[in-house]
Formats: structure tokens, C-alpha cells, sequence
């Protein structure tokens, strides 16, 4: 049996520093930043507030209407980084992907698991 050990990279971590600096340590240890689990954790757990973020259609919509001129795009199985200006149908074709902002104001996932996101946050300004 094969176990996965995805450890998190600096992207993710500065990820996390960015969009989730009040969620719950212990609860963030458990299921986003041990070994074996991602960043997109914060979301399916709901580890922050409900309200702040969106999910599936409404995701994918809102992420078509930013200005990703500039944005990052980070692919985590790949370890790779580049410019993202895609529409989500585009991203859809990853397993999965991080996407942020030039400005860090706003973020997408695409999750590798099918009932799990897209998910876009914008912080609060």
C-alpha cells in the first residue's frame, strides 16, 4: 500500500499565511498541514468563516470575472510555477492548481478530487 506524503511547499505555505492566518491552529494541523492533506483543506473543512468563499459553479464564475493579468498559477503535483491568465474550463484540464492574484487579493483551486471545490475566495478589503 502505497501512503502519500505530500509535504508543503513554500507556495503553499505562503498560501496559507495569506488566506487563512485566522483558522483554527490545531484544526489546521490536523487536516491541512500534516502530511497527506492540501491546502484546499481550509475550505472542505470549512476552517474559515462560511460566506467568505465560494464553491463549484458559483467558483468558477466568479474566477472568469478577475483580472488575472500577472496571476500566478501554481500546478502542486507537478512543483511548477507559472502565469495563469485561463478561464476555469482551461484550469479544468489539471488535476490540480492554485491560482493567486498579482495583488494576492483573491484565489482559485481546482481540486483533484471531483466532490471537492473549485473553490474562489476574495479577502474582505
Amino acid at each position: 500500500m502505497k501512503i502519500h506524503t505530500h509535504i508543503l511547499s513554500q507556495f503553499e505555505k505562503n498560501w496559507l499565511k495569506t488566506f487563512a492566518p485566522g483558522a483554527d491552529e490545531k484544526a489546521m494541523k490536523v487536516h491541512v498541514t500534516e502530511p497527506g492533506n492540501y491546502i484546499w483543506h481550509v475550505f472542505s473543512f470549512k476552517l474559515l468563516k462560511e460566506g467568505l468563499y465560494l464553491e463549484g459553479k458559483e467558483a468558477k464564475c466568479a474566477f472568469d470575472l478577475q483580472n488575472k493579468e500577472d496571476a500566478i498559477m501554481y500546478l502542486p503535483f507537478q512543483k511548477v510555477t507559472k502565469e495563469a491568465n485561463m478561464s476555469a474550463e482551461e484550469i479544468d484540464s489539471f488535476t490540480e492548481c492554485y491560482v493567486v492574484s498579482e495583488d494576492k487579493t483573491w484565489t482559485y483551486i481546482k481540486t483533484h478530487e471531483d466532490m471537492c471545490g473549485p473553490y474562489f475566495y476574495k479577502k474582505e478589503t
